[in-house]
């Protein structure tokens, strides 16, 4: 069996400095991982995007903001997790999501949940 560097000499058609190359797997292994997860998580996003959707819903139902708390913890999980895969993973979000990124970046201050909180139940917010 080849080696990779064996390989990679033959598709340059020259001999190869190995230094460069051990210096390069890294960077090339980190990019077929993220073409594997932009792969995976790409369908699934519409998804995600209407489960925020339910969320925001359910806390317009809520009576009051400590009734929504446990929805406002799982809008910043998902907040941190859509962070993650947008600039970690330079995977493509919708217009949408990205507005709600923005709008719940700071979801973790209890004066920005207020905030949100008076805009749903009002109706002013959407996605």
């Amino acid at each position: 069996m080849e080696t990779l560097i064996e390989i990679l000499q033959k598709i340059e058609n020259k001999p190869i400095n190995t230094t460069n190359i051990i210096r390069k797997i890294p960077y090339l292994a980190e990019e077929i991982e993220n073409e594997r997860i932009k792969k995976i998580v790409t369908p699934k996003l519409p998804i995600i995007e209407e489960e925020v959707k339910k969320l925001l819903s359910q806390i317009k139902d809520c009576e009051n903001i400590q009734k929504a708390h446990d929805y406002f913890d799982l809008l910043q999980r998902t907040v941190e997790a859509l962070e993650g895969l947008a600039y970690k993973e330079k995977i493509d979000l919708s217009d949408s999501l990205w507005k709600f990124i923005k709008d719940f970046d700071r979801i973790d201050d209890k004066e920005s949940r207020n905030y949100l909180f008076k805009e749903i139940k009002t109706g002013n917010y959407y996605l």
